[in-house]
């Protein structure tokens, strides 16, 4: 079978997580099936994300969705791309404002919509 050796692994990540000595409670391993299921959506995600002939950013992680210790308020984009070719990426502003912590006071410093 196709996915047999995907199946596998991820019955091998719930008996680790069942068996981790620090699970303690019903949240404890709650917790660590949430994990282990946003882990494998993002390989689901990232395993039809590879083309680097037309390639595009893919956001594997979001803001329901962390892996390891990135900032959970940041959401991570990446793509596939050659090393011998040129790419163009185009796309526009939101109309939200920035999360930054410094002031922006200039008109030009602010996101704009498209």
């Amino acid at each position: 079978m196709l996915t047999q050796s995907f199946a596998d692994a991820v019955l091998e990540a719930e008996k680790i997580i069942t068996a981790a000595p620090h699970i303690q409670t019903e949240q404890d391993l709650a917790e660590g099936y949430d994990y282990l299921a946003g882990s494998i959506r993002a390989s689901l995600t990232l395993a039809w994300a590879y083309q680097r002939d037309f390639p595009f950013f893919v956001a594997s992680t979001g803001p329901y969705t962390k892996l390891g210790l990135d900032n959970p308020d940041t959401l991570y984009f990446h793509s596939y791309l050659r090393d011998d070719a040129e790419y163009v990426v185009t796309g526009c502003g939101s109309d939200r404002p920035s999360r930054t912590r410094r002031p922006t006071t200039s008109p030009s410093a602010r996101a704009r919509p498209c």
